[in-house]
């Protein structure tokens, strides 16, 4: 009788490489030829292999006691059949070959050595932007500040509210002594004070007209009063400030005929706040202003009426009962108008 056939190792495949094709099934190994003829092989009559021992021959002699028996190692072997090999499924990802990225410096010292030649060169450039811009600063600073450009031209210089007692003439040599000065290094303020300074002059507004002009807003003293003075009078404005000499009185200024160093200030304030309240109508027939005290001014009309007006209280409501009794039936005719006390004015 024949032997029962020896069953053979199933071989273990190889991992193979990934590639991008999809797994195909290998093909089935053809029995040999022998085990082919014989059929199937009969089980074992008594004694099964138990589980771990498949590939053990049972012919096969069994260990002595005590030491346990093994299978032989199996050996990977590769299919035979030419089938594409299949890529493990462990969930890794294929790494994909690319090209590698230049290296500049390998060694430790060319390395620092580059590092350090960037960093230079990063100053470099810094330090030439900021030599570029301190440059383009200075020219605009030159330019603005100190260059022709924006030089005051005396020809571009526009003067006006000079009045009656103003010269233009000294505003003007005022002005050009900052000639060719640029506008950006004016001193508006000290050439302001230097105008205040003069004669007549109350109050002056300076305006810089880009890129060389400059225009100059006077605001006039103008006379209110002529004072005797000797030789003369003395024109003084609504402040009592002296604006000006004449031989005469200007037409239509009242004069005052009273010693005003003599009275004094409070007798000469008395006057002003009487000529400042009066209407521009009234102020014109006024033809002279006399006080003996600070309460007891009177002035005298063009047409020879007098107005005692007292002191410097209530001027507003002493000029409008003025104003009435002048122009009332019964009164317009009074040679005297006494308003020294308004709420009981007395005419005569």
């Amino acid at each position: 009788m024949k032997p029962p056939a020896r069953p053979r190792p199933t071989p273990a495949r190889r991992p193979a490489a990934p590639r991008p094709a999809a797994p195909r099934p290998a093909a089935a190994r053809p029995a040999p030829p022998d085990v082919a003829a014989a059929g199937p092989a009969p089980a074992a009559a008594a004694d099964p292999a138990p589980a771990g021992t498949r590939g053990v021959s049972p012919a096969a002699p069994r260990a002595s006691s005590g030491t346990a028996s093994q299978a032989p190692p199996s050996v990977p072997v590769a299919p035979r059949t030419g089938a594409v090999p299949v890529a493990p499924r462990t969930g890794a990802v294929p790494v994909v070959a690319g090209p590698r990225r230049q290296v500049v410096s390998t060694g430790l010292a060319a390395r620092l050595a580059e590092r350090d030649a960037q960093r230079r060169r990063r100053w470099w450039v810094r330090g030439a932007w900021g030599t570029l811009a301190v440059v383009v600063l200075g020219v605009l600073a030159w330019g603005v500040f100190f260059s022709p450009l924006f030089a005051l031209d005396v020809t571009e210089v526009r003067i006006s509210g000079e009045g009656t007692v103003i010269e233009p003439d000294d505003v003007v040599a005022v002005v050009d002594s900052v000639a060719d000065v640029p506008l950006t290094r004016l001193d508006t303020v000290a050439l302001r004070a230097r105008i205040l300074d003069v004669p007549g002059v109350r109050d002056a507004r300076l305006t810089r007209e880009w890129p060389r002009g400059l225009t100059v807003e006077l605001v006039s003293r103008e006379p209110v009063a002529a004072v005797p003075d000797g030789t003369g009078v003395v024109l003084l404005d609504d402040e009592g400030v002296q604006v000006g000499r004449a031989d005469a009185a200007p037409e239509g200024l009242p004069t005052m005929t009273f010693d005003v160093a003599a009275e004094g200030r409070r007798t000469l304030e008395s006057a002003l706040i009487l000529l400042n309240a009066l209407p521009e109508g009234l102020a014109r027939e006024v033809a002279t202003i006399s006080a003996e005290s600070p309460d007891d001014v009177r002035m005298t009309l063009r047409g020879g009426a007098t107005v005692l007006w007292g002191g410097k209280s209530d001027a507003a409501l002493k000029v409008r009962v003025v104003e009435v009794l002048r122009t009332a039936k019964k009164t317009k005719g009074s040679r005297v108008f006494d308003v020294s006390a308004p709420t009981a004015p007395i005419t005569r």
